[in-house]
């Protein structure tokens, strides 16, 4: 069998040759006699040994050898993938390429489609790529900074059955792990989808924010809403007191929104962190009202003056967290906020106002002992007096 020069010259090329097909279990020895134009020759191995090899059944494997996420953003809701594909496919036809669809499925049909021929290696019947590729990320952008972005990508090579389907793994780049993780689940991959006509691997990849860039927007937004309901425990005589809070809230609110616009995802509607500073900056706003109402009413000699006061409150929390219930039903941070207001007026009413009273009602009652025990010491100094004159 003649071999065929296929790449560099015939100082420094590489040859190729076939041996004629033979049934399985055939052993075939064989060797190379190469020589030149000049009459120079060498035999391999050499004159007296040959290679050897035993004809067995062709093995053929596909292979999506791993899946690395190497960008993440919201932004504009894409996803950056590197991919690769190997394959080994024994063919009589010797294909220079095989086909390859992947397809982004979202509500069971496909929203992205990508082809790839994926080119012959130099070895023979293997078939080799790494690409990257951009698909659409999908999931819930609202919920930042507990945003959690789903992938579901189906691999379709156009071949017939294989021996083996093999799905690699799923990491993330060194860049990104500090910032995102990938969440694994039961059918986050299904390599042994075999199909007679194309052989499928399915993908379902979850990827939410990594503590380490959620956590700090998380303590800053628990913060800002406990801060906010806690203000409540104040009476609305501690006017002054409230007012220095909410002002500072209230700057505090609109430096950090927006110093966040450049991290929040694209979304038609406001996301988590969006709606906890603009529901917490409308609370400052109306209970602010609300506490000069109820400041001037318990400086004016009313009747039940305390009572009107909480009554004024009340009836402006109702109407804000009435207006806004969708929002904070949907919202964890308004929820606990909601929860810090009730216990905000637990310790008030329950607690602090009650001890004061009955603080000043056990001041005053010492109050009037002490001036009784002091009237009955002046008494009995006295008598002691008129004693000693009387017996002098």
């Amino acid at each position: 069998t003649d071999m065929k020069l296929v790449d560099g010259d015939i100082y420094n090329g590489v040859y190729t040759g076939f041996l004629p097909p033979q049934p399985e279990g055939t052993l075939v020895w064989y060797y190379l006699n190469i020589s030149d134009n000049a009459g120079n020759y060498i035999i391999y191995p050499n004159y007296e040994s040959y290679e050897m090899y035993k004809v067995s059944k062709q093995y053929s494997s596909i292979s999506v050898g791993y899946i690395e996420i190497i960008d993440i953003n919201p932004r504009n809701r894409s996803i950056a993938l590197k991919v690769s594909l190997i394959m080994i496919l024994p063919s009589s036809d010797e294909y220079e390429k095989i086909n390859v669809w992947i397809n982004q499925i979202s509500e069971n049909r496909a929203i992205n489609t990508i082809f790839i021929p994926v080119p012959r290696e130099s070895g023979r019947f293997q078939y080799k790529i790494i690409k990257t590729l951009y698909f659409s990320l999908l999931g819930e952008p609202e919920k930042f900074p507990q945003d959690r972005y789903k992938l579901t990508l189906n691999f379709t090579f156009h071949w017939s059955r294989v021996d083996k389907l093999h799905g690699g793994p799923i990491i993330i780049s060194r860049e990104l792990s500090e910032a995102w993780d990938i969440i694994n689940s039961e059918r986050e991959l299904e390599p042994e989808l075999y199909n007679e006509t194309l052989p499928m691997i399915l993908y379902n990849i979850t990827i939410e924010r990594a503590p380490k860039s959620k956590v700090p927007f998380e303590l800053l937004l628990y913060s800002i809403v406990i801060l906010a309901a806690m203000t409540l425990v104040l009476p609305p005589s501690e006017l002054g007191k409230r007012i220095e809070i909410y002002v500072g809230l209230f700057v505090f609110n609109f430096t950090f929104l927006f110093s966040i616009r450049d991290y929040l995802p694209l979304t038609p509607r406001f996301t988590y962190a969006e709606m906890t500073i603009m529901f917490t900056t409308m609370f400052i706003a109306v209970v602010t009202v609300a506490s000069i109402l109820a400041y001037l009413i318990e400086k004016r000699n009313v009747k039940h003056k305390n009572i009107w006061g909480i009554l004024i409150e009340t009836f402006f929390l109702i109407v804000i967290i009435g207006y806004n219930s969708q929002r904070i039903q949907s919202t964890p941070y308004l929820t606990l906020m909601i929860l810090f207001i009730a216990l905000a007026y637990v310790l008030r009413l329950l607690f602090i106002e009650l001890i004061l009273v009955k603080f000043e009602e056990v001041a005053m009652s010492l109050d009037a002992y002490i001036n009784r025990l002091w009237t009955r010491v002046k008494r009995i100094i006295y008598r002691l007096k008129i004693y000693i004159m009387g017996h002098r």
